[in-house]
């Protein structure tokens, strides 16, 4: 049976674990099911960011991700300085050897349920971050999932544990021994990863999915389109099939605490060039120059 003609069940999507929960754990933690935001009393969302011994990594384009976010769910994020100064005193009192991943939470009930203007409450967690060197130095095996990803609901665009649930993908991976799983949309294309975005190299140019694919705005996706006006390569927002990465020259991934992944292996089909040299390489190298 080709990749294509596989079956495809509806299914939902995210699901984090492995966080250490440290402050303010009375906050109720559930596991909703696909459009289950309407029946919740609050609104939720989060951000997860790598930590090194310099600091916490690009903190203003993470901030300004959540403030959108807050935007569409009704949820006060405060201002940039007050945000940042919240995280700093977190650390402070947090007794972790850099690097590690660093995941800030805000609810705040909806309005529908609240009587008062409530301020939003704040979670904080950390966990170990899980990448090897040699997963850099080999690169990874990614899969498609038989899930499709839904690319017309609004909480698709930002991160959000109102629309969590990667249990089936994880369980796929596992069965698979993949790296990453990438869902496809109701349409046929590529979306993104169970945890990351997907770009792919052909006749010298990057080409990712776009939003309208249902994809998140990762914010290492908009630093590799930086690198790449940088570094004079071209780049392009396009919809994204199947075939497109069995028959790429270069494959990688992006998140906020992998940076970039090259990808050794789509399916079965080997795409070496993403480990030894080419464009994946020269992106690596000028992200770690950041």
């Amino acid at each position: 049976m080709s990749i294509r003609k596989q079956s495809i069940k509806r299914g939902n999507c995210w699901k984090l674990w492995g966080w250490n929960w440290t402050v303010n754990q009375e906050q109720k933690r559930h596991q909703p099911s696909e459009f289950s935001a309407g029946d919740r009393l609050e609104h939720s969302i989060y951000e997860t960011l790598k930590v090194t011994e310099k600091g916490i990594e690009l903190p203003l384009i993470h901030w300004e991700r959540m403030k959108n976010g807050g935007q569409i769910l009704g949820i006060q994020v405060p201002k940039y300085p007050e945000w940042i100064e919240r995280l700093r005193k977190y650390l402070e009192n947090t007794a972790c050897k850099a690097p590690f991943a660093l995941r800030v939470s805000l609810s705040q009930a909806r309005k529908e349920f609240s009587l008062n203007d409530q301020s939003p409450h704040w979670s904080f967690s950390w966990r170990e971050i899980p990448y090897t060197a040699e997963q850099y130095r080999k690169g990874v095996r990614i899969i498609f999932l038989e899930e499709i990803r839904q690319d017309r609901f609004p909480l698709t665009t930002i991160k959000s544990p109102d629309y969590l649930n990667t249990g089936p993908a994880l369980k796929e991976l596992e069965a698979r021994d993949a790296f990453e799983g990438l869902w496809c949309n109701p349409r046929g294309e590529v979306v993104e990863g169970t945890r990351s975005n997907v770009f792919f190299v052909r006749d010298g140019t990057i080409c990712t999915p776009p939003a309208s694919s249902g994809c998140l705005a990762g914010t290492r996706r908009r630093i590799v389109k930086d690198l790449a006006l940088k570094l004079n390569i071209p780049f392009r927002d396009k919809e994204v099939f199947m075939e497109d990465l069995l028959q790429a020259e270069e494959v990688f991934l992006t998140n906020a605490l992998m940076g970039i992944m090259p990808v050794s292996q789509v399916e079965n089909t080997p795409v070496s060039r993403s480990i030894f040299d080419g464009i994946t390489a020269a992106l690596i190298q000028s992200y770690k120059e950041i």
